[in-house]
């Protein structure tokens, strides 16, 4: 069959790949997966490499600098490389291997399975069937699939043991997902590259993930400089909080003294930590700790650890923390929640007049929620619009989506955007009895209105 993508897929064992032995389940390698991989052949050229047989809670940094040199030594043989790991430590592993192939210029798409594919239930086959679209796609990048969505690596989490949604985005929306329509991505959520492709898997392990508690004896610090280590990743309370009382700030002012790069993230998986808000996080600043802000555990320690392996110094470390390599942080000035399709669109059509200026003045401090929502919202009203120009006017299925769309714009009124105003200029020419059934709102809707002409024939 002429068209077919050259899939390459790197085996490391994992639930996918296991079978019940004496001791449980077992790992295996990939002579286990190939009656799914037979299916998978209809559609792609398939090539198969066992790199390692592990369940994942045994992998180990040497584990992911040796994915690393596979993926970037096979890369321009293939359109795509599909690895299948074991969910314990999978995020970590994509995280770290993120780091390690700067402007990786193929998909990499990450999976697993909560129940081995030798169990008529597992959900390995839904899994792997989305990974090879996604390693198919040709979009760039590190990516994890699971339950039938695609995430940046360096976003992804494990937030159920057993579940089959296994996985979330953290602060990030999905890459992509798999709908009626097929594998739909993302692309205000897809990395950029910023160079050539690199392999650059030098990592240290002298890195420690730190979960503060209250009463946690502060001498913690003394005792992991004593040990050699070089960064240390803390888990603040809420946006970044410390106890002061107890001389916690002593001991991460002698780490930092002392040459490690101390990174202080939140507990919360969602959000964002921010020190400039209270008290103790300013303390924190001064002493030069690292912000991590809404990045997670996994990538922040994985980050920390590629850079202290790269030699990087303490302040270089701390510079780096304020780039955004693949889009595992969100940086001050950015969107929380990047903008959807729509949005996207309308920047680029309207972003010089004053109409848009208006709506980022307004738009600029909404929460990640309210982000989503608008982002969402607007995408949704636009399908609308789009709809609602292809009925007859005259139609009930033409009327009742005339109505849906007057409670849309009189819920959103104060926070309406050119996006919004140039579609209501569209229906207002395209159905006039869209006109009539605005016009009821009153004056404020109808200059409402004009302005959204004005905008649409300036264009």
């Amino acid at each position: 069959m002429n068209g077919k993508k050259n899939i390459l897929l790197l085996t490391t064992g994992g639930t996918i790949a296991s079978v019940l032995g004496g001791e449980g389940l077992e790992p295996q390698r990939s002579a286990v997966m190939e009656r799914e991989l037979n299916q998978l052949r209809t559609y792609y050229h398939i090539t198969v490499e066992d790199v390692m047989c592990l369940d994942s809670s045994n992998m180990q940094p040497e584990q992911w600098q040796t994915i690393a040199r596979h993926v970037f030594e096979r890369k321009n043989a293939f359109d795509g490389i599909v690895i299948s790991h074991g969910t314990d430590t999978m995020a970590y592993s994509a995280s770290a291997v993120t780091f390690m192939l700067p402007n990786i210029d193929v998909p990499v798409v990450f999976t697993g399975s909560q129940l081995p594919l030798a169990d008529i239930l597992s959900d390995g086959p839904d899994n792997l069937r989305t990974a090879f679209a996604m390693a198919a796609s040709g979009t760039p990048g590190v990516f994890l699939a699971f339950d039938r969505k695609v995430m940046l690596g360096c976003r992804a989490v494990k937030v159920r043991a057993s579940g089959f949604s296994a996985f979330e985005s953290i602060n990030a929306r999905y890459a992509g997902k798999v709908s009626n329509q097929g594998l739909v991505l993302d692309p205000q959520v897809l990395p950029e590259a910023k160079g050539e492709p690199a392999f650059l898997p030098d990592i240290s392990q002298n890195v420690f993930l730190l979960k503060l508690t209250p009463g946690l004896n502060p001498k913690v610090f003394d005792m992991l400089a004593a040990m050699g280590y070089k960064g240390i990743v803390v888990e603040a309370f809420g946006l970044g909080g410390i106890n002061v009382l107890q001389k916690g700030l002593s001991g991460i002012q002698r780490a930092i003294e002392d040459g490690i790069s101390v990174v202080v993230t939140t507990q919360c998986l969602y959000d964002s930590s921010d020190l400039n808000v209270y008290q103790v996080g300013n303390k924190l600043l001064q002493l030069g700790v690292i912000q991590g802000r809404d990045m997670t555990s996994e990538a922040a320690m994985t980050k920390l650890m590629w850079a202290i392996g790269q030699g990087l110094s303490q302040k270089e470390i701390a510079d780096l923390f304020m780039q955004n390599l693949a889009g595992e942080i969100t940086l001050p000035g950015e969107r929380e929640v990047p903008m959807g399709k729509f949005e996207a669109e309308a920047k680029e059509k309207w972003g010089k007049t004053p109409a848009y200026a208006e709506y980022e003045e307004k738009t600029k401090d909404y929460s990640r929620e309210k982000q989503t929502a608008l982002a969402g919202g607007l995408d949704a009203i636009m399908a609308e619009f789009a709809l609602c120009r292809e009925l007859s006017p005259e139609s009930k299925e033409a009327q009742d989506l005339v109505a849906k769309l007057q409670a849309h714009i009189t819920e959103n009124y104060y926070t309406c955007t050119p996006p919004i105003l140039a579609g209501l200029g569209q229906m207002y020419v395209a159905d006039g009895r869209f006109k009539q059934n605005i016009d009821r709102h009153g004056e404020g809707t109808a200059q409402f209105i004009c302005d959204a002409i004005l905008i649409y024939c300036e264009q």
